[in-house]
């Protein structure tokens, strides 16, 4: 039997170490996106769905030590044992009218989505090598992925409050379910400071505040690409001053490795790295 079903400790530690950190990079995540940071939106986003899925996988009897922080992987390894409780493709909410004039991939799956904020969401990007978009709706999708996800981070097999049925069966029954909602430390107004959490959490979030979301009438299309200061320097001969600074970018930073490629090819020969 998963530990995690006899012992509420092992649930606790696994919800207070990964979940509850999970929710709070979910809130940076969504602020970020609303002050138009890309970069700090996907870093934040890729660490809330790696720390949702570790969650799962710990109270669902699966090891994490040995899985790093490759969200696709993690994923996947969710999807092994959620079976058919977590659904394979977004599917947008009635809410989003194509009447209203806007237009974004329907029925993207979730994989899809997740592999995405893995590309964009890597180390590398706190240093801004390369350039960055946020695609319409990504916000949208990402509520959803971290709902579902969230819905997860109990064990599955266990016998849900005091009722016959697992939790695998509860979810099954009820789509919409989560059975934990968000903390207080997240939605609760005790003074004036904490009305900007708790309305970047809400705003236009579908997924855990419809009601909300609806009122406001709107939905974030993302916004254009931010350029690379890197990528800006970039040309098929570049001057002698910019390919010298691009040699010491090289030789002083660890850029990621598709960037630092890049920048070799177009370094004029006397400017070679090595």
């Amino acid at each position: 039997m998963n530990l995690a079903e006899t012992n509420i400790f092992v649930r606790d530690f696994a919800w207070r170490l990964f979940r509850d950190a999970a929710d709070a990079d979910y809130l940076i995540s969504r602020h970020a996106f609303r002050s138009r940071l890309p970069y700090e939106y996907y870093w934040n986003a890729s660490q809330a769905i790696e720390k949702y899925c570790k969650c799962s996988l710990l109270l669902n009897g699966k090891s994490v030590k040995l899985h790093g922080h490759n969200i696709s992987k993690l994923f996947s390894a969710v999807m092994d044992f959620s079976q058919d409780t977590m659904p394979l493709l977004y599917c947008p909410r009635k809410e989003f009218s194509p009447k209203a004039g806007y237009s974004f991939r329907n029925f993207e799956t979730f994989q899809d989505i997740l592999s995405r904020h893995s590309e964009r969401g890597t180390p590398e990007a706190r240093y801004r090598t390369y350039s960055t978009s946020l695609d319409n709706y990504d916000l949208h999708k990402f509520d959803e992925l971290c709902f579902q996800l969230r819905r997860h981070c109990f064990p599955l097999d266990m016998q849900y409050a005091k009722g016959s049925k697992t939790y695998r069966e509860a979810l099954k029954q009820e789509p919409n379910l989560q059975i934990h909602r968000l903390p207080d430390f997240l939605t609760k107004e005790r003074d004036e400071q904490d009305r900007w959490r708790i309305d970047s959490l809400k705003w236009m979030n579908y997924s855990y505040f419809p009601e909300y979301a609806i009122a406001q009438r709107k939905i974030s299309g993302g916004f254009q690409a931010i350029n690379s200061p890197i990528a800006m320097r970039y040309s098929e001969n570049p001057e002698p001053e910019i390919a010298e600074a691009l040699k010491w970018l090289i030789e002083s930073v660890k850029l990621e490795k598709k960037a630092a490629k890049e920048i070799e090819e177009i370094l004029p020969q006397s400017f070679q790295v090595g």
